[in-house]
């Protein structure tokens, strides 16, 4: 299977999966953009949500190239997936997204003179500079 057949059924076989595991899910094909690199991943978001799990496609064929049967590597992926999403923290995205919740939390320079400047090693040679 070549890779863009691979990604197609994938992207179908994880969402499939994941149903059968009790997940409504969207799949997004995305590029995802690392410091040292970047992969063709899909993120799984849960219907309704605004967090989700990213999955590294590069990966995945990579492994069903080295001779991991395709339905290993989807029910790896799959089982990941459910993972991550089940075990997913508890907080209030929409709170971070709230300029008049978050504001309290900005750094700004008043903040900053409530907390004095303590000096710390040199990085570079170990040395206490002063």
């Amino acid at each position: 299977m070549i890779y863009e057949e691979f990604k197609g059924n994938f992207k179908d076989d994880i969402k499939e999966a994941l149903s059968d595991k009790g997940f409504d899910v969207t799949i997004k094909e995305n590029r995802t953009e690392k410091l040292n690199e970047s992969f063709d991943s899909i993120s799984v978001t849960p219907e309704g949500s605004r967090i989700g799990v990213n999955l590294n496609m590069e990966s995945a064929y990579k492994a069903y190239e080295n001779g991991t049967p395709y339905e290993d590597v989807v029910t790896k992926a799959a089982e990941s997936v459910a993972s991550n999403l089940e075990n997913v923290p508890d907080f209030d995205i929409e709170s971070l997204t709230d300029y008049s919740i978050m504001k309290e939390n900005i750094v700004t320079g008043e903040r900053l003179k409530e907390n004095p400047f303590i000096e710390l090693h040199d990085i570079l040679d170990g040395k206490m500079e002063k």
